[in-house]
């Protein structure tokens, strides 16, 4: 997922592959993250709620724990 910044609302705009959405309002929090709403910068309507969870991991090896073969499934 890449992340930018639109100029005029300084808000971080997230692209993934099929959809481009902002950040809003933390809804709660688990082992590894939190979950927000998000607001998708398509005008397609999907028809339901949509979620982000966003991973948070303070300790070493940051990148070896979330780029490891393990979180390759599909």
């Amino acid at each position: 997922m890449k992340e930018s910044v639109q100029k005029m609302s300084g808000r971080k705009k997230y692209k993934g592959e099929r959809y481009s959405f902002f950040r809003d309002k933390k809804l709660g929090h688990g082992g590894n993250g939190a979950v927000y709403d998000v607001k998708l910068e398509e005008k397609d309507d999907l028809g339901f709620p949509v979620v982000a969870k966003f991973f948070e991991y303070s300790g070493d090896d940051k990148e070896k724990r979330y780029n490891s073969v393990n979180c390759n499934r599909k």
